[in-house]
């Protein structure tokens, strides 16, 4: 136990104290994997939350800088290039609204540091456009405010830190009372639980005074251009009157030659088949997905492009074109928008503009082929993205799976559920709201019977609109996709030829092969 008193905090015990945090966050980050329920039940906030301690370490590790404000700078840099998942974003906030508050200053004192603490706290509740207490937010808030009180009357970093961990706690064992969807699931806040640890780390630092051995995580942060018919992401010199460009993610399950035609950049996901991350549809291909995600002994997680990542795309978009439109999957079922948001803001206003495509593989391919052709109509910008959010709002896909099977290995439904889904022979039925949340829609009992009830729910769908645009997309289940596509056409006398795409792994990993679907998009124009 350190007995010794400490009344200053410099940029080497900063860097000390980060490195031995993240030590304990990459030892406890499947353990925060399993409690992951909000605001996504996906299970990767503790990948997430270890990945961006873990960057950030990396990147101040070789620093000797005693400057409490170059140190922070640093450390804020990296968190916000490498910030990862939601908890990783108000992470990289939190640590940003700390360096902002020590600027010019070699050392803090402990009043310094509540001050630094509190700038902090503000800029972490920034993070998000809909802060929600009961989460991390709630935890650093009662934390710093803490620290504010206690260092009035203590002066010793020890002491604070030691009582403000209690508080942090206390305050992390209330996150279910604030939270139904906590204490449905009887768990505390995930994002949370990994920002105790973290200053469980950092006073274990500053009472032991020493590092144990630490290991970094290798980087993924370089996104690579494959040339290959699998991905075709070429960049191709446009003329001077094409000044607008398309970015989207790799949840796009657009046709290849579409995406080179029309020269769509996008970023990759990440496919994490227990210690081996995959770049969607860079390093693995659909096919290669679901064949792995049949034979594989571990369920695989997705989880979302470092800002870094998404910076380069951006970086090199932008050396083409005048601005950009990126379009991306629903916010509500991943965390990638938040990343997509903050690496557009480093470019200033008017280059980039982030939408929500408040959908899902198979909806929002037609999403983009819809802003493909808004971008070479000959409209303002603003009208472009007027539209773009019409064609949002009026993009609508119902799909059903064959079993509750990789519901239950995604932790999305209980294993009680999915036994007696499965003696049931039940097959749900899931659809995308107006917010895009998944909702359940219906359910059927068995495959014909499914498929049945999801088409003729798409032709009640439709009664809507005036016309609409089709596609149909599958997971290993080609079959189905063709007996919709068939349907389809005699229904609405189609004579073009419907598209039909593999659904993007993202949607796999929690809905398993053998979902098909059909998306399109409305109008009554």
């Amino acid at each position: 136990m350190n007995s010794a008193k400490i009344r200053y905090l410099d940029g080497v015990r900063l860097r000390n104290a980060i490195i031995e945090s993240s030590k304990l966050l990459d030892r406890m980050k499947e353990s925060l994997n399993k409690i992951n329920v909000f605001p996504i039940p996906d299970r990767d906030a503790g990948t997430n939350m270890a990945h961006t301690m873990n960057q950030i370490s990396a990147g101040i590790s070789t620093s000797s800088d005693r400057s409490i404000a170059v140190m922070s700078s640093e450390l804020a840099e990296a968190a916000l290039m490498e910030a990862q998942g939601c908890s990783g974003v108000i992470l990289a906030q939190f640590f940003q609204g700390f360096a902002e508050a020590v600027k010019g200053k070699i050392q803090l004192s402990t009043r310094a540091f509540a001050a630094a603490v509190q700038n902090a706290k503000k800029r972490a509740y920034l993070a998000l456009s809909n802060p929600t207490e009961g989460t991390i937010l709630t935890v650093i808030s009662d934390w710093a405010n803490h620290i504010d009180v206690v260092t009035k009357k203590i002066d010793d970093f020890t002491d604070i830190l030691k009582s403000g961990l209690q508080t942090a706690k206390q305050s992390l064992a209330e996150t279910p009372k604030k939270l139904e969807v906590l204490k449905n699931a009887g768990v505390v806040d995930a994002g949370a639980q990994g920002f105790v640890h973290i200053l469980e780390g950092i006073e274990n630092f500053i009472n032991h005074g020493k590092i144990k051995s630490f290991k970094f995580i290798g980087k993924i942060s370089s996104i690579k251009i494959n040339n290959s018919e699998n991905t075709d992401q070429e960049i191709t010199k446009k003329t001077a009157a094409q000044k607008i460009g398309i970015v989207t993610d790799s949840s796009c399950d657009l046709p290849a030659q579409f995406i080179k035609e029309n020269s769509i950049h996008f970023i990759p996901l990440k496919l994490i088949f227990g210690d081996k991350t995959y770049l969607d549809k860079v390093e693995i291909t659909p096919s290669e997905f679901y064949n792995k995600l049949v034979t594989s002994p571990v369920h695989p997680k997705t989880s979302q492009p470092a800002v870094a990542d998404i910076k380069k795309i951006y970086e090199e978009t932008l050396q083409l074109y005048e601005k950009i439109i990126s379009i991306h999957l629903s916010g509500a079922l991943n965390g990638t928008l938040q990343n997509i948001e903050m690496a557009s803001k480093m470019f200033g206003e008017n280059k980039i503009t982030c939408l929500d495509g408040k959908s899902i593989p198979g909806a929002l391919g037609l999403i983009i082929k819809e802003a493909v052709e808004l971008i070479n109509a000959d409209i303002s910008f603003d009208q472009i993205i007027a539209k773009i959010k019409n064609v949002i709002n009026d993009t609508h896909i119902i799909f059903s799976l064959p079993s509750l099977k990789y519901l239950v290995k995604g932790g999305r439904v209980s294993k009680q559920k999915g036994i007696i889904g499965k003696m049931l022979r039940l097959n749900p039925i899931l659809s995308v709201d107006k917010n895009g949340k998944l909702y359940p829609a219906a359910k059927a009992f068995g495959n014909k019977a499914a498929m049945k009830k999801t088409f003729q729910m798409i032709v009640e769908k439709t009664q809507n609109y005036k016309r609409v645009k089709f596609g149909v997309a599958h997971a290993n289940a080609h079959s189905k996709a063709v007996w919709y596509a068939d349907k389809l056409k005699e229904a609405f006398h189609i004579t073009d030829k419907i598209p039909i795409v593999d659904a993007a792994p993202v949607l796999g990993v929690h809905a398993g092969p053998g979902i098909a679907g059909i998306a399109f998009v409305g109008y009554n124009d």
